[in-house]
């Protein structure tokens, strides 16, 4: 059986290392989920921010009527923790999730630490969404779409830094895409 380790030149992917081609594999699908993160978490900030606009404008929401009944969430009691509205503590939640994925490369702190905070974070954000839905389901029984694509995405970005994560925790020698 031929053996592929060839040896890569340290500027590939900008490491400080050289890397065998397995490593170069693993990097690049760490590298990926990274960029997979990072779009999941730009669609979130738009939609949060959709919603925000919405709700602090007290503009109409655009809503596919007859299939979702966006206002009568938006109005509900549950639209607010604590006076604060979910949409603004959802763009928040987003906020700080690029913030750390982004300052993950440029800061010593995160870039040993941050996958642990970016799980936790998300997670919690997870927990709280799913939450909303069981109060869509069962206590308002009715829906909203913008609701649903964010469910949608955090799910999304919860399964992609789950894997991230587990890498981190099972590979000794993992480093920040």
């Amino acid at each position: 059986m031929v053996s592929y380790t060839r040896i890569l030149p340290r500027y590939a992917l900008g490491v400080s290392r050289p890397m065998i081609e397995k490593d170069y594999n693993i990097m690049m699908s760490e590298r990926r989920l990274y960029q997979v993160s990072l779009f999941l978490a730009l669609l979130g900030l738009a939609v949060s921010g959709y919603l925000t606009y919405v709700k602090l404008a007290d503009a109409p929401m655009i809503c596919l009527e007859g299939v979702f009944q966006c206002d009568a969430i938006q109005q509900s009691a549950y639209a607010e923790l604590m006076g604060i509205p979910v949409a603004v503590l959802g763009l928040l939640s987003y906020g700080v999730i690029f913030a750390l994925l982004v300052l993950q490369k440029q800061n010593a702190f995160l870039e040993e630490n941050g996958i642990g905070l970016l799980m936790g974070l998300v997670f919690f954000a997870w927990l709280y969404s799913m939450y909303l839905v069981y109060i869509q389901a069962f206590v308002l029984e009715a829906w909203c779409q913008w609701c649903v694509v964010h469910e949608v995405i955090i799910t999304l970005l919860l399964i992609v830094t789950g894997f991230r994560f587990k890498r981190y925790l099972s590979d000794d020698d993992f480093e920040e895409a």
